[in-house]
């Protein structure tokens, strides 16, 4: 009895055929669904800050996409189109980050997010006005609004504060001159303007105090003057009204019975010439000799005609005290005030001859 292995069925021309078709029809089902399931893909950039990159999805929306791809939007981020837009084929979706800018203003400062780019448009979107003579300072660097308007602006800024601008009445001679500025103090303003001062120039208020709108400030300005006192000559400016004004001005004014020229109420005038006349009194002793006397007795021991000195006479003198004012170094006045003889003078005696020969 014969025990063989069955053998295996034999593949046929026909069989071969059939396979193959059936593997062609599977391959051809699976294509097309790959390819239907391909087609529930949308192809679309998405750009974020600027960059951009191609992104496939089957989201529905804008906002799906956002959520698929875990990106976080802050507030004041925009996304266009919006997030509700469906998603379709080809789309550009982009993301535009807020920015946030320091604005100080009127007192306030504030902390803000915001898409716009222009320093201007930040501060309208704030409403936060600028006027014409205000200044906006962008990063540290100073704008009048101007300039502003026609420069273009590409990189968001950092921080913006605006200087308000104040309305100075400047009375200058006799005039009134008005002034725009956003200076803190008078002179601040005064320097931005360009109104130039002597050292010796006067200002109304003072020159540290703080600009207010509206603000009234007077300037008293110097004028040239000459002055000559104690045997010198000088060239200044100064301010006043008189004379004295002037002296008083400079350090100079007269001591005790000082005397000027012109005096001290005359009006002051641009150019005048200001003598300052020190007067001085001073204790003067003055010694003087007092003659002596000559006193003559006859002598008969003598011979008709000759005399001799008997007692040799002695000079006296006299001393006086006088008070002597003077006017510079011209001797205006002289007042005795004491005279006395401290040495009395001895008088001379000579003997003559009576002695007949």
């Amino acid at each position: 009895m014969n025990s063989s292995s069955p053998r295996p069925p034999r593949l046929t021309r026909r069989s071969l055929a059939r396979l193959l078709a059936g593997l062609g029809i599977a391959l051809v089902a699976a294509g097309a669904v790959f390819a239907a399931y391909r087609l529930t893909y949308k192809d679309v950039t998405l750009e974020i800050g600027g960059r951009a990159q191609r992104v496939e999805s089957r989201a529905r929306t804008v906002g799906d996409l956002l959520a698929e791809r875990s990106v976080v939007l802050a507030p004041g981020d925009m996304v266009s189109p919006a997030h509700d837009t469906p998603l379709v084929q080809g789309m550009r979706i982009a993301i535009r980050r807020a920015h946030v800018v320091v604005i100080e203003a009127d007192g306030e400062v504030r902390r803000v997010l915001t898409q716009a780019v222009h320093p201007l448009d930040i501060l309208r979107e704030q409403g936060v006005a600028v006027g014409v003579y205000d200044v906006v300072r962008v990063d540290g660097h100073d704008y009048w609004r101007e300039t502003l308007e026609r420069t273009p602006w590409d990189v968001p800024p950092m921080s913006l504060y605006v200087m308000r601008s104040a309305t100075l009445h400047v009375r200058d001679n006799g005039r009134t001159r008005i002034v725009q500025t956003t200076q803190r103090d008078v002179a601040g303003a005064l320097d931005e303007a360009g109104i130039e001062l002597y050292l010796a120039d006067g200002v109304e208020p003072g020159f540290h105090t703080l600009v207010e709108d509206g603000m009234a400030v007077t300037l008293r300005r110097s004028k040239p003057v000459t002055i000559e006192v104690d045997g010198r000559s000088f060239s200044t400016r100064a301010t006043g009204l008189t004379v004295g004004d002037v002296l008083e001005a400079v350090g100079v004014a007269p001591v005790g019975a000082d005397t000027t020229e012109p005096p001290l109420e005359a009006r002051f005038e641009a150019g005048m010439t200001i003598r300052v006349v020190r007067v001085v009194e001073q204790l003067e002793v003055e010694a003087e000799p007092v003659p002596f006397t000559t006193v003559a007795r006859p002598d008969f021991s003598l011979p008709l005609g000759e005399q001799r000195v008997v007692t040799p006479g002695v000079m006296g003198e006299r001393v006086r005290q006088v008070r002597a004012r003077y006017a510079g170094a011209e001797l205006i006045e002289r007042i005795p005030i004491t005279d006395d003889i401290t040495i009395r003078p001895q008088p001379e005696l000579i003997a003559y001859g009576v002695r007949p020969g």
